[in-house]
């Protein structure tokens, strides 16, 4: 049989397929072995139209600080997602081949998919080859260490107070673990002032503010790392991209 037979015979079969099937069906779309992959999405793409939800509507019920929580929450997760996406398209997967590098790559997709913030530097550092932080200013990636340590927390439900002790006859607060560190980087960027026990033994280390100014950094941050790199400008995460924020452009 000619290459145009076969090329005539296999699109006629093809066309059968789709006819009895339906485009895109398991029939049409498996492999010689019976194996295929459905299309994909990811949910941090619905994120970040969620947090502008939550901003716009946060003021409108007795539910605001609840929203700043979550928007806290979610811009970490939209984060991780990103990267996370980011890693596994650079990285690839190996398909039916079995050699060193193809066990070496399975493995290290079998660890991305259950990885951490902190595991997911380190894979970045092991797949692009160089430092995350290098990939966005210093200020900004202090804020997003910062909002992974608001995000680790919160999610935890750690309690959210200080304790006072007398040091050299002088009381001096001291705030529950991680929010510490959270505590005295607001001071730092003049979003809350020092807590003055002499007024009151409360703290709140969440507001409106705050919960904006760390979704505005995450934003920043998928920016920088997006233009660190000429090779991202050709992968599928910059689709990704305007999927998770064409809302903005839609109005």
């Amino acid at each position: 049989m000619s290459l145009e037979k076969k090329i005539e015979a296999e699109l006629e079969e093809f066309y059968l397929k789709v006819e009895k099937f339906g485009l895109g069906s398991y029939e049409v779309v498996k492999d010689f072995d019976g194996t295929a992959q459905s299309s994909e999405y990811y949910a941090w793409w619905y994120f970040p139209e969620l947090i502008d939800f939550h901003k716009k509507s946060r003021e409108q019920n007795s539910l605001s600080h609840i929203m700043n929580i979550s928007i806290l929450i979610n811009s970490a997760i939209v984060i991780e997602g990103f990267l996370y996406e980011l890693i596994k398209q650079y990285i690839g997967e190996f398909i039916e081949i079995n050699n060193l590098e193809a066990r070496l790559n399975q493995e290290l997709n079998e660890k991305l998919d259950k990885s951490s913030w902190n595991d997911l530097k380190h894979f970045y550092k092991l797949a692009i080859g160089n430092d995350l932080n290098l990939a966005t200013s210093n200020e900004n990636w202090k804020s997003i260490n910062t909002l992974f340590l608001y995000r680790n927390m919160l999610t935890h439900s750690k309690p959210v107070k200080f304790k006072v002790e007398v040091i050299n006859n002088e009381p001096k607060i001291t705030h529950f673990g991680s929010y510490e560190n959270i505590y005295k980087f607001l001071i730092e960027k003049k979003l809350m002032k020092k807590v003055d026990i002499i007024k009151s033994m409360s703290t709140d280390l969440i507001d409106s503010e705050i919960a904006d100014y760390f979704w505005d950094e995450a934003q920043v941050f998928i920016n920088n790392v997006l233009q660190s790199n000429k090779e991202f400008d050709d992968m599928p995460i910059r689709d990704s991209y305007e999927i998770a924020f064409e809302y903005k452009s839609n109005g």
